[in-house]
């Protein structure tokens, strides 16, 4: 956890000291951040120096410091150079007072009065001075005391600080976490809402609809017996006027009825137009309720198509031209029905039918089975029927392939044809060293058919059912709709029954 050569402190010439990492695995850390290797960073008061990593995550920092400044100082008293000097030669002559004088040495000179005056006024400022230098020593530790203690508030400030930093972040964390919560429920809420609103405004325009058409008819019931009441009273006043005018023969009065009767024809003729105009809105709702419709269908047909397009060109089989049948798929990724590619390859080549490449593996492709199976699900019975007969002869027809003996080597011989006694098969062996011979029977013959191959050709124009003109066909294979052949998928005539 911690190098050998870790860390380089140097002092500036300001005072202050810089750290360097000197390229070491588990780097320095100040205040939780980590030195770029190489690059002295100055360090203040305060700073938190973490020299590698802890033993484990649970543990703490083995190596953790924290810079403070000493302000403990050498203290010297303030004794000038002259003073030094006397009391260094008072501290001589008392250690040797009759060095430099001649005489016995076991004579001890009498002192005049003035030296020992001399000597007290030495001692007595010896002692003020001792007394200033403890008072300045007890000063310096106090000042030394205070700044601790200022120094260990600080860091009680700073650590409090950094904790209640800490709880202001998980704070803002918890929430964020909350908001964006809020906000996701609220994503949730309005889409409901949306949904919801449109269910509505459907529902709405629904009934709307139905009851604008269910008013029109009443109110065209309505006028309609209104109407035709109002012309039978109108035809039998315009009677009973005319009888009294015949019978009174009054000129000026069958005017009157005449003109009556023109405004009153007028009147009806509008309220027909009315009517019509009534009838022909109803049609126009009618109409546009049947476009929808048709819109509506013809998606649904377009959609249906594009399928069975799809399934036409892609999920064929391109020996039988049929719905893949147990879906087989070569190393080639060429896609075959099983009961082809094994009959493929136990009559003919072992190679694909499509690239000519030879064969090497070859796998199940179970989701285009599942696929088929879903979509045929949704067919006709006519077409299911079909379907299952088709698996079912599949399935016999894998069962006997593979009762026959395996596929021999390069040299067996490859038959082609039938095996009816009509028809020789033809054949293809390797003659050694002289080459490849093709070998076929004179007693066949190309006029006529067997049998079975014209029981089959009877089958067929009985299965075969035109499609439509407008549609594409290659003359070959059968449509997985109606199961006929003449047309595929797009051109089939039962695809909208």
């Amino acid at each position: 956890m911690f190098s050998r050569k870790h860390a380089i402190f140097r002092p500036a010439v300001d005072g202050t000291w810089t750290v360097q990492d000197n390229n070491t695995i588990n780097g320095i850390y100040i205040n939780g951040h980590r030195l770029k290797p190489g690059i002295p960073f100055t360090l203040k008061e305060g700073d938190n120096i973490q020299l590698g990593l802890p033993p484990s995550r649970d543990s703490e920092p083995e190596f953790l410091y924290r810079i403070v400044r000493d302000y403990t100082s050498n203290i010297s008293g303030n004794r000038t150079d002259s003073e030094l000097k006397s009391k260094r030669k008072e501290t001589a002559e008392n250690a040797d007072p009759q060095g430099s004088r001649p005489g016995p040495s076991h004579h001890r000179p009498v002192e005049s009065s003035g030296h020992k005056r001399r000597r007290l006024e030495q001692l007595d400022e010896d002692l003020a001075h001792k007394q200033r230098i403890a008072e300045r020593e007890k000063q310096a530790e106090q000042r030394v005391r205070d700044a601790e203690a200022r120094i260990q508030k600080m860091q009680s400030l700073i650590e409090e600080k950094e904790l209640a930093q800490t709880a202001l972040q998980d704070q803002l964390k918890k929430k964020e976490q909350e908001m964006q919560q809020e906000m996701r429920q609220q994503v949730v809420r309005l889409e409901e809402e949306k949904h919801q609103m449109q269910a509505e405004l459907q529902e709405m325009m629904t009934r709307e609809m139905q009851q604008k058409e269910q008013e029109l008819l009443e109110r065209l019931e309505q006028q309609g017996l209104a109407l035709q009441e109002e012309k039978q009273q109108v035809e039998a006043r315009l009677q009973q006027q005319l009888a009294q005018q015949l019978e009174e023969k009054d000129k000026d009065l069958e005017e009157q009825l005449l003109k009556h009767k023109a405004a009153l024809d007028q009147i009806i003729s509008q309220k027909e137009r009315e009517h019509s105009d009534l009838q022909a809105k109803l049609l126009q709702s009618k109409l546009e309720k049947e476009q929808q419709e048709q819109s509506v269908k013809k998606v649904r047909e377009e959609v249906v198509e594009n399928v069975t397009n799809v399934m036409e060109s892609e999920l064929q089989c391109n020996i039988c031209t049929e719905l893949f049948v147990q879906a087989t798929t070569l190393h080639c990724s060429h896609t075959f029905c099983y009961a082809c590619i094994l009959e493929w390859t136990k009559t003919r080549k072992m190679e694909c039918p499509t690239c000519r490449t030879k064969v090497t593996s070859q796998t199940r492709s179970l989701v285009l089975d599942s696929y088929i199976d879903k979509m045929v699900e949704s067919y006709s019975e006519e077409l299911k029927q079909h379907r299952m007969a088709l698996l079912q002869d599949r399935k016999e027809k894998v069962a006997t392939l593979e009762r026959q003996s395996p596929r021999q080597g390069k040299d067996s011989p490859i038959s082609v044809g039938s095996a009816s006694s009509d028809e020789e098969p033809l054949s293809v062996s390797s003659g050694g060293s002289s080459g490849s011979q093709w070998t076929q029977s004179s007693s066949s013959s190309t006029h006529n058919s067997p049998p079975h191959s014209r029981g089959n050709s009877a089958s067929m124009d009985n299965d075969f059912v035109p499609g439509d003109p407008m549609a594409y066909y290659g003359g070959y294979g059968r449509c997985h709709i109606c199961g006929h052949r003449g047309h595929w998928a797009r051109g089939c005539p039962f695809r909208y029954r």
